[in-house]
């Protein structure tokens, strides 16, 4: 907001109890001078979220007997992912190895950081002005066993531009993107020699669970 061609304080407008209703992160980000006033409000913010094509997700789920419960953590949706590549593949026996990916992911440096967290480290951590920067090799090694391994073996695919390409083409059932990327989910398969309508379904009902993408004893 503009006074005079000044940046108002937006805090007058606000009792402490009416900000405190919001993420603290977020209000702590218009919080950019030493002046103490609020500069910045937080209109509009993103998070991951996981969607899923749920027209070819019902066929495979009955299938092999598998349920979203299932995707509450990184070990679950490659597992899943694995099983979805062994039953596509399974569907084609004279065609060897044309198994189709699961999965796929638009950030890695937002898995890695939120993953690094999870298990009790933040990969980056600043202390008088210095930055530290924390590669713990067994949960590292983890990590990446969870998303390299199943792009090698074909369970998860990164082709498009966004995850939501992939979708599009029938490539990947599932992904985790923005929820600004949620308005790009299509509404149908393309692919060479076919189109179908699809419908989605929107993992973030499941945030409870998703919010622990590793799971650790």
């Amino acid at each position: 907001m503009l006074i005079h061609h000044k940046l108002a304080d937006l805090s007058q407008y606000f009792t402490e109890d009416e900000l405190s209703k919001y993420v603290d992160s977020y209000i702590q980000e218009g919080y950019f001078n030493q002046d103490g006033a609020l500069y910045l409000f937080p209109v509009a913010k993103s998070t991951e979220i996981t969607m899923l094509n749920k027209t070819d997700w019902e066929p495979f789920a009955e299938a092999a007997g598998t349920t979203v419960d299932e995707l509450a953590t990184t070990e679950g949706i490659v597992q899943v992912a694995q099983r979805y590549y062994e039953w596509t593949d399974a569907q084609t026996p004279d065609v060897p190895a044309d198994g189709k990916a699961f999965y796929g992911r638009d950030s890695m440096s937002n898995y890695f950081l939120i993953s690094m967290k999870q298990m009790g480290k933040e990969l980056f951590e600043v202390k008088d002005g210095k930055v530290t920067l924390n590669t713990d090799k067994e949960l590292v090694r983890r990590i990446w066993d969870n998303y390299y391994v199943p792009f090698m073996k074909g369970y998860f695919a990164s082709l498009g531009k966004f995850r939501s390409d992939d979708v599009k083409t029938g490539d990947v059932i599932a992904y985790t993107g923005s929820t600004s990327s949620a308005v790009y989910f299509p509404d149908s398969v393309e692919t060479e020699d076919s189109s179908y309508p699809i419908f989605p379904e929107n993992l973030f009902l499941y945030s409870w669970k998703f919010c622990k993408w590793l799971q650790y004893p």
